[in-house]
């Protein structure tokens, strides 16, 4: 029977461990072989030379050919096992093949205590006697992987000398026999001792890679995973954004016609539902933006009345039809510009203040604005039913909602106030909501700002134009969707401008050639060319005239997930607008664009 390494090494912790360790102490003694047969034969062509003249030339001369027989087959063998590609799954063999001449090797070196001893020169046979017992020591380190392999060259190497010199029957027999049988058994247990070192070493190692890789392994599969749900959400947030543009630009546009009350509250049903499926997606895209770590913040010089004003102009008509008072503070000490990021700013406080008037069925909801330490703090407060206190942490967890376990209403994903929590911490703050004195509640949303000193100077546009000014400039509106391009010709027309439809890049390319426009709203998903390299072309065109006309050229498009308004401008846009908007959204767009500070619907 072969045999093969010892049981300790069973296959045990991850799959795949036990194997490699067998192989690397397979592989340790194959390497470890080469330096000690070379120092062996040199060391046995010694004592060779040196017992000639006690134990004859031929039994000498004999000896030393076996050894170096044998130590060249061990070295040969060695070079094989390096050069076989298949050493890996054939450790066994290659193991069983070490064993056999570790035997043959080890009983050659326990002959010299029976074939050269005694010599008849008391010098000569403790040198021999050291000789097999630093042999024995020195063939111990090439083997430390394996007991089983240790124990039987130590045994052939040293107890034919203990048997040797116990049966010689002298003191001095006894003497060195027991030494060298004491001697055998400290190198048994460092043996045994030195195998479970090495091998502990070598599991660990294997162990601490096998970790590595399946670490490596789960964020490859994070990873694509979210890859995969980014790509998701951004189809389906695209595919849903478009016929929901359609829905709430119609809504708008039949809130500005002439109806009666009962057509009027109807309409008003589907644009406030179109509004809120709008609110849902976005909150979806912004937690996906949250997962993934893409949540950024740009800080750039704004007007904080104008800021905060955007936000409750939206608002306040909200409040007023629930006969709810709304009211708007601001300390006397506050600078009137600030650094900071003005959307992210707008988003919160829209999502604060729309929970308190939502929640908010009588009473008040009010805005506070005061400076902090170290920045701008704004405080939401409600006359509404309150948030008890072991659900005010509660609430900020995504898909909680204050209706479990409160008086208010459910309504919405329940994801609104962990992203404005987030995003107050992205901006150096944070979001938390305590009680008020009339059972009402307050969220504090405080973020990290600077004044800025000086103010933000005068505005770029200078005054603005006359009434009609912009009438008959002139619009391509550059849209594929036969309802988004009825949506957005009909607001445009609203603002008393002219504007044309194209339905593809190719024909945006042959407009723009042939007519001149003084704005261009562009749609990224196309068939064809899609908006970005329609935008590319053109800009490429312009650059190549002598005139150095530029036609801002701004996306309106329903790719609204992280890095897509940073993909339009990349492509050459000037500004970025998502489906579905509002026409006042529209209509700040062509304002900036066409050098105009209001244009009347």
């Amino acid at each position: 029977m072969e045999p093969s390494l010892d049981s300790t090494l069973s296959p045990s912790g991850p799959p795949g461990i036990a194997d490699r360790v067998r192989f690397d102490i397979v592989r340790s003694h194959y390497d470890l072989t080469p330096q000690p047969v070379w120092a062996g034969l040199a060391f046995s062509t010694l004592l060779a030379w040196a017992v000639v003249p006690s134990a004859g030339l031929h039994l000498a001369v004999g000896w030393l050919a076996f050894k170096w027989l044998f130590g060249s087959i061990r070295l040969v063998e060695g070079l094989r096992f390096r050069q076989d590609a298949q050493r890996r799954q054939r450790a066994e063999h290659w193991y069983a093949r070490y064993f056999w001449l570790m035997v043959i090797d080890g009983s050659s070196w326990g002959a010299i205590g029976v074939m050269f001893v005694p010599s008849g020169t008391a010098a000569l046979d403790g040198v021999l006697l050291c000789s097999v017992a630093g042999v024995a020591a020195a063939g111990l380190f090439t083997v430390i992987g394996s007991f089983r392999s240790s124990f039987v060259f130590l045994s052939l190497a040293l107890l034919p000398s203990v048997g040797y010199h116990l049966g010689h029957g002298t003191h001095a027999g006894w003497l060195a026999g027991l030494g060298l049988l004491i001697y055998w058994g400290v190198l048994v247990f460092e043996a045994w001792r030195g195998e479970q070192v090495f091998t502990e070493l070598i599991r660990l190692r294997h162990h601490n890679e096998w970790i590595a890789d399946q670490h490596h392994g789960a964020m490859v599969l994070a990873e694509q995973s979210s890859a995969a749900k980014s790509r998701f959400l951004a189809t389906v947030s695209h595919e849903v954004r478009t016929p929901l543009n359609g829905i709430l630009g119609m809504a708008q546009l039949l809130q500005r016609s002439t109806l009666d009350a009962a057509q009027r509250e109807q309409i008003d049903v589907v644009a406030q539902s179109a509004r809120h499926l709008r609110t849902i997606i976005d909150d979806i895209l912004d937690m996906a933006r949250i997962e993934s770590g893409r949540l950024h913040v740009e800080p750039s010089p704004f007007d904080l009345r104008a800021t905060v004003h955007e936000v409750t102009a939206v608002l306040a008509p909200l409040a007023h039809d629930k006969s709810l008072a709304f009211d708007v503070a601001f300390d006397p000490g506050l600078a009137p510009a600030w650094l900071g990021d003005a959307a992210r700013i707008r988003q919160v406080l829209h999502n604060l203040i729309g929970n308190a008037i939502k929640f908010t069925s009588r009473g008040a909801v009010r805005l506070a604005v005061a400076p902090a330490a170290q920045g701008l703090c704004f405080a939401v407060s409600d006359t509404g039913p309150g948030i008890p206190a072991e659900a005010r942490r509660r609430i900020f967890e995504p898909f909680e909602q204050a209706s479990q376990g409160t008086a208010r209403p459910s309504a919405g994903t329940g994801l609104g106030l962990t992203i404005a929590r987030q995003l107050a911490r992205t901006m150096g703050g944070d979001v938390v909501c305590t009680a008020t004195s009339d059972g009402g509640s307050t969220f504090v949303f405080e973020l990290v700002a600077e004044p800025v000193i000086g103010g933000l100077g005068e505005s770029r546009d200078g005054d603005p134009p006359p009434p009609g000014a912009l009438a008959g400039a002139r619009v391509l509106l550059v849209e594929d969707n036969p309802v988004n391009a009825i949506v957005a010709l009909a607001m445009l027309e609203r603002f008393g401008l002219h504007a044309t439809q194209a339905i593809n890049g190719e024909e945006a390319l042959q407009r723009l050639s042939a007519e001149q426009f003084d704005l261009v709203l562009m749609d990224c998903q196309m068939p064809g060319l899609d908006g970005f390299e329609t935008t590319r072309r053109w800009r490429a065109h312009e650059a190549a005239t002598t005139d150095g006309t530029r036609v801002p050229i701004v996306a309106v498009t329903a790719n609204a997930a992280a890095g897509d308004r940073e993909r339009c401008l990349g492509a050459g846009m000037d500004d970025y607008l998502a489906k579905p908007f509002e026409m006042p959204d529209l209509q700040v767009v062509v304002h900036r664009h066409l050098g105009a500070e209001r244009v009347s619907p």
